[in-house]
């Protein structure tokens, strides 16, 4: 769980899988956040990174699944700090992934229908999966989810991926040239006030375009 400035979010996020996944090693990265949000962290039985500087989601996520590697933890889930996502959804990634044999499951807010998804992350989303589609000949519905769950043999082979928000699409990317076996599920996702929020979403948007264009150009694995 990567959290920068998630102070009004966080212990509801840890409190809610804590309540149905006690004894699930939680890793919480605290990416330099400048708001209370380590001291939330303090507060709970979970294992903290603290990054003295802003790192990025996607190098948080590298070193809490490097750190769950040297755990010799065999499942990764990837889940928000900002209390988007019902925990109840977890059992769905769960359960696709121990019983049809996949290496990475995807949670897909788009095979939901009725959510509430706000303007410019709805297109902005959209635009992204039609590149990425299109480069690399696949069919994600949801490309930039943040919620997934995977197995060591995905873990173990992240380390080229980007730091920033392009991590999601560049995992996505990995999983389509080394062939792992994925599979999207359908799982609900709740805006709110405090959702958290890119401060140049045209930035970010024009960062994960680029990346996928290069990683296109490129033929490493």
């Amino acid at each position: 769980m990567p959290a920068f400035n998630a102070g009004k979010t966080i212990q509801k996020a840890i409190r809610d899988i804590k309540a149905v996944y006690g004894k699930t090693s939680l890793i919480v990265i605290n990416d330099g956040s400048t708001d209370n949000t380590k001291n939330i962290i303090n507060k709970f039985d979970v294992i903290l990174i603290d990054n003295e500087k802003n790192l990025g989601i996607g190098a948080s996520l590298k070193k809490g699944i490097d750190l769950g590697l040297k755990k010799n933890m065999d499942l990764f889930l990837t889940i928000g700090a900002d209390s988007q996502r019902d925990v109840k959804d977890i059992d769905l990634l769960l359960n696709e992934i121990n019983n049809n044999g996949c290496d990475i499951v995807f949670g897909s807010k788009f095979l939901l229908k009725g959510q509430k998804i706000p303007f410019l992350r709805k297109y902005g989303n959209i635009i992204i999966n039609v590149a990425l589609n299109k480069l690399f000949r696949a069919n994600f519905s949801d490309a930039t989810s943040g919620f997934k769950i995977f197995n060591k043999k995905v873990a173990s082979n992240l380390g080229n991926l980007a730091d920033s928000y392009a991590f999601d699409i560049d995992l996505c990317i990995k999983v389509l040239k080394n062939r792992y076996n994925y599979r999207e599920v359908p799982v609900k996702v709740f805006y709110h006030k405090n959702s958290s929020k890119m401060k140049n979403i045209f930035f970010v948007g024009s960062d994960i375009l680029l990346t996928i264009i290069k990683r296109r150009i490129k033929k490493e694995k």
